[in-house]
Protein backbone atom coordinates (compact mmCIF):
# COMPACT_ATOMS: atom_id res chain seq x y z
CA UNK A 1 0.00 0.00 0.00
CA UNK A 2 1.35 3.49 -0.51
CA UNK A 3 0.65 6.63 1.12
CA UNK A 4 1.47 9.18 -1.32
CA UNK A 5 1.13 13.38 -1.40
CA UNK A 6 1.56 15.79 -4.54
CA UNK A 7 1.29 19.39 -4.90
CA UNK A 8 2.24 21.76 -7.54
CA UNK A 9 3.45 25.64 -6.76
CA UNK A 10 3.75 28.75 -9.72
CA UNK A 11 6.67 29.41 -7.56
CA UNK A 12 7.34 33.42 -6.63
CA UNK A 13 8.24 34.64 -10.21
CA UNK A 14 6.17 32.56 -13.03
CA UNK A 15 3.25 34.03 -14.43
CA UNK A 16 1.93 30.51 -14.84
CA UNK A 17 2.52 27.08 -13.71
CA UNK A 18 3.95 24.89 -16.15
CA UNK A 19 4.13 21.90 -13.92
CA UNK A 20 1.68 18.73 -14.11
CA UNK A 21 1.70 15.97 -12.08
CA UNK A 22 -0.29 12.75 -11.65
CA UNK A 23 -0.52 10.62 -8.00
CA UNK A 24 -2.58 7.48 -8.21
CA UNK A 25 -1.82 5.61 -5.59
CA UNK A 26 -3.83 2.50 -6.15
CA UNK A 27 -1.78 1.82 -9.58
CA UNK A 28 1.31 2.70 -7.68
CA UNK A 29 1.40 5.70 -10.47
CA UNK A 30 3.18 8.36 -10.06
CA UNK A 31 4.26 10.94 -12.29
CA UNK A 32 5.91 14.83 -12.57
CA UNK A 33 5.94 16.88 -15.98
CA UNK A 34 7.51 20.20 -16.33
CA UNK A 35 6.67 22.10 -19.62
CA UNK A 36 8.52 24.03 -21.64
CA UNK A 37 8.04 26.55 -24.99
CA UNK A 38 6.30 29.21 -24.14
CA UNK A 39 3.19 30.40 -22.33
CA UNK A 40 0.78 27.91 -24.23
CA UNK A 41 2.89 25.64 -25.43
CA UNK A 42 4.51 24.32 -22.13
CA UNK A 43 1.26 23.94 -19.80
CA UNK A 44 -0.30 22.14 -22.95
CA UNK A 45 2.95 19.88 -23.14
CA UNK A 46 3.16 18.65 -20.00
CA UNK A 47 -0.96 18.68 -19.50
CA UNK A 48 -0.29 16.08 -22.49
CA UNK A 49 1.94 13.95 -21.31
CA UNK A 50 0.18 13.60 -17.96
CA UNK A 51 -3.15 12.71 -19.79
CA UNK A 52 -1.04 9.90 -21.56
CA UNK A 53 -0.34 8.29 -18.95
CA UNK A 54 -4.36 8.86 -17.34
CA UNK A 55 -5.15 7.16 -20.49
CA UNK A 56 -2.57 4.40 -19.75
CA UNK A 57 -4.43 3.68 -16.22
CA UNK A 58 -7.59 3.41 -17.38
CA UNK A 59 -6.47 0.19 -19.70
CA UNK A 60 -7.59 -3.09 -18.62
CA UNK A 61 -4.52 -4.67 -19.88
CA UNK A 62 -1.64 -2.87 -18.60
CA UNK A 63 2.29 -3.74 -18.70
CA UNK A 64 5.63 -1.86 -18.66
CA UNK A 65 5.53 -1.98 -22.67
CA UNK A 66 2.30 -0.47 -22.76
CA UNK A 67 3.61 1.76 -20.22
CA UNK A 68 6.40 2.83 -22.82
CA UNK A 69 4.17 2.85 -25.24
CA UNK A 70 2.63 5.26 -24.09
CA UNK A 71 5.32 7.93 -23.20
CA UNK A 72 6.53 7.24 -26.60
CA UNK A 73 3.23 7.92 -28.07
CA UNK A 74 3.04 11.33 -26.00
CA UNK A 75 6.05 12.84 -27.29
CA UNK A 76 5.01 11.77 -31.00
CA UNK A 77 1.28 13.69 -29.89
CA UNK A 78 3.41 16.54 -28.54
CA UNK A 79 5.54 17.28 -32.04
CA UNK A 80 2.52 17.10 -33.96
CA UNK A 81 0.76 19.41 -31.63
CA UNK A 82 3.50 22.13 -31.79
CA UNK A 83 3.50 21.98 -35.75
CA UNK A 84 0.24 22.23 -36.38
CA UNK A 85 -0.78 24.47 -33.98
CA UNK A 86 3.08 26.37 -34.63
CA UNK A 87 3.98 26.43 -30.89
CA UNK A 88 7.52 26.36 -31.70
CA UNK A 89 9.54 24.48 -28.90
CA UNK A 90 6.70 23.15 -27.60
CA UNK A 91 7.60 20.08 -24.72
CA UNK A 92 8.20 18.47 -21.51
CA UNK A 93 10.08 16.49 -19.08
CA UNK A 94 8.71 13.76 -18.04
CA UNK A 95 9.36 11.23 -14.93
CA UNK A 96 7.22 8.07 -14.12
CA UNK A 97 7.80 5.78 -11.76
CA UNK A 98 4.98 2.61 -11.92
CA UNK A 99 5.12 -0.22 -8.84
CA UNK A 100 4.84 -3.18 -10.55
CA UNK A 101 6.32 -7.15 -9.94
CA UNK A 102 7.43 -5.65 -6.38
CA UNK A 103 9.38 -2.95 -7.94
CA UNK A 104 9.36 0.42 -8.94
CA UNK A 105 10.39 0.52 -12.72
CA UNK A 106 10.65 4.46 -14.04
CA UNK A 107 10.38 5.82 -17.45
CA UNK A 108 12.82 9.28 -17.73
CA UNK A 109 13.16 12.18 -20.11
CA UNK A 110 14.72 15.22 -19.25
CA UNK A 111 15.78 16.70 -16.12
CA UNK A 112 12.73 16.25 -14.17
CA UNK A 113 14.00 13.39 -11.11
CA UNK A 114 13.22 10.28 -8.89
CA UNK A 115 14.99 9.90 -5.87
CA UNK A 116 14.87 6.64 -3.84
CA UNK A 117 15.01 7.32 0.27
CA UNK A 118 16.20 4.06 2.16
CA UNK A 119 17.49 3.45 5.51
CA UNK A 120 18.27 7.32 6.22
CA UNK A 121 19.85 7.99 2.74
CA UNK A 122 18.65 9.56 -0.43
CA UNK A 123 20.06 7.98 -3.48
CA UNK A 124 19.18 10.26 -7.12
CA UNK A 125 17.89 7.66 -9.46
CA UNK A 126 17.21 9.15 -12.85
CA UNK A 127 20.06 11.18 -15.05
CA UNK A 128 19.45 14.55 -15.89
CA UNK A 129 19.15 15.07 -19.48
CA UNK A 130 20.62 18.47 -20.06
CA UNK A 131 23.85 20.17 -21.33
CA UNK A 132 25.24 21.03 -17.58
CA UNK A 133 25.11 17.23 -17.05
CA UNK A 134 26.58 16.11 -20.34
CA UNK A 135 29.35 18.68 -19.99
CA UNK A 136 30.02 17.70 -16.22
CA UNK A 137 30.19 13.64 -17.17
CA UNK A 138 32.78 14.37 -20.03
CA UNK A 139 34.37 16.21 -17.54
CA UNK A 140 34.35 19.51 -19.33
CA UNK A 141 33.19 21.45 -16.31
CA UNK A 142 33.79 20.76 -12.38
CA UNK A 143 31.34 20.53 -10.07
CA UNK A 144 31.29 24.05 -8.88
CA UNK A 145 30.78 25.39 -12.70
CA UNK A 146 27.99 23.32 -12.89
CA UNK A 147 26.42 24.57 -9.85
CA UNK A 148 26.89 28.17 -11.41
CA UNK A 149 26.26 27.52 -15.25
CA UNK A 150 24.37 29.83 -16.75
CA UNK A 151 22.32 27.44 -19.23
CA UNK A 152 20.76 25.14 -16.48
CA UNK A 153 17.49 24.87 -18.30
CA UNK A 154 18.79 23.62 -21.77
CA UNK A 155 17.95 20.24 -22.20
CA UNK A 156 19.40 17.20 -24.77
CA UNK A 157 15.82 15.32 -24.04
CA UNK A 158 12.76 16.13 -23.62
CA UNK A 159 9.14 14.88 -24.84
CA UNK A 160 8.27 16.61 -28.15
CA UNK A 161 12.19 17.61 -29.29
CA UNK A 162 12.05 14.63 -31.73
CA UNK A 163 10.05 11.90 -33.12
CA UNK A 164 10.74 8.43 -32.46
CA UNK A 165 12.47 8.85 -28.90
CA UNK A 166 12.41 6.69 -26.17
CA UNK A 167 12.79 7.27 -22.40
CA UNK A 168 15.56 6.05 -19.99
CA UNK A 169 14.46 3.01 -18.19
CA UNK A 170 15.34 2.77 -14.37
CA UNK A 171 14.29 -0.41 -11.80
CA UNK A 172 14.56 0.03 -8.25
CA UNK A 173 13.39 -1.89 -4.91
CA UNK A 174 11.62 0.08 -2.08
CA UNK A 175 11.46 -1.76 1.03
CA UNK A 176 8.83 -0.79 3.34
CA UNK A 177 9.08 2.67 5.54
CA UNK A 178 11.21 3.72 2.19
CA UNK A 179 10.20 6.84 -0.07
CA UNK A 180 10.26 7.49 -3.51
CA UNK A 181 10.47 11.48 -4.21
CA UNK A 182 9.62 12.63 -7.27
CA UNK A 183 10.41 16.37 -8.49
CA UNK A 184 10.99 19.09 -10.60
CA UNK A 185 14.11 21.24 -11.24
CA UNK A 186 12.07 23.63 -9.17
CA UNK A 187 12.40 21.91 -5.95
CA UNK A 188 15.50 20.38 -6.13
CA UNK A 189 17.99 23.58 -7.18
CA UNK A 190 16.90 25.41 -4.03
CA UNK A 191 17.31 22.40 -1.78
CA UNK A 192 20.36 19.94 -1.12
CA UNK A 193 20.01 15.97 -0.93
CA UNK A 194 20.25 16.59 2.67
CA UNK A 195 17.40 19.15 3.12
CA UNK A 196 14.88 16.78 0.99
CA UNK A 197 15.89 13.79 2.87
CA UNK A 198 15.32 15.25 6.53
CA UNK A 199 11.95 16.84 5.46
CA UNK A 200 11.57 13.66 3.77
CA UNK A 201 11.87 11.62 7.38
CA UNK A 202 9.90 14.62 9.42
CA UNK A 203 7.98 11.74 11.23
CA UNK A 204 5.36 12.01 12.68
CA UNK A 205 4.50 14.82 10.56
CA UNK A 206 1.79 14.35 7.89
CA UNK A 207 3.01 13.34 4.16
CA UNK A 208 1.22 16.51 3.56
CA UNK A 209 3.00 18.65 5.85
CA UNK A 210 6.17 17.21 4.43
CA UNK A 211 5.72 18.31 0.89
CA UNK A 212 4.36 21.58 1.68
CA UNK A 213 7.75 22.15 4.09
CA UNK A 214 9.58 21.16 0.88
CA UNK A 215 7.86 23.39 -1.30
CA UNK A 216 7.88 26.53 0.99
CA UNK A 217 11.91 26.36 1.50
CA UNK A 218 12.20 26.08 -2.52
CA UNK A 219 9.70 29.33 -2.19
CA UNK A 220 11.88 30.69 0.86
CA UNK A 221 14.92 30.63 -1.48
CA UNK A 222 13.52 32.32 -4.06
CA UNK A 223 11.27 30.12 -6.01
CA UNK A 224 12.54 30.89 -9.27
CA UNK A 225 10.39 28.19 -11.17
CA UNK A 226 7.32 26.01 -10.94
CA UNK A 227 7.57 23.95 -7.73
CA UNK A 228 6.58 20.44 -8.16
CA UNK A 229 7.06 17.20 -5.67
CA UNK A 230 5.23 13.92 -5.16
CA UNK A 231 6.31 11.98 -1.74
CA UNK A 232 5.12 8.23 -1.55
CA UNK A 233 6.12 5.81 1.28
CA UNK A 234 5.37 2.53 0.53
CA UNK A 235 3.58 1.61 3.30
Amino acid sequence: MWLVCGKTHIGAVRKENQDSLLVSPEFGLFAVADGMGGHAGGREASLMAIEALEDFSNRKNKDLDGLKAAVVNANNEILFRSKRDRLEGMGTTLTVAWHQNDAIHIFHLGDSRAYLLHDQKIRLLTKDHSLVNELLEQGGITQEEADNFPRKNVLTKALGSMYGQEPDEFRAVIPPMDFLLLCTDGLYRHLTDEEMMAIAYNRPASLEMRVEALIQLALDRGGYDNITAILAENA
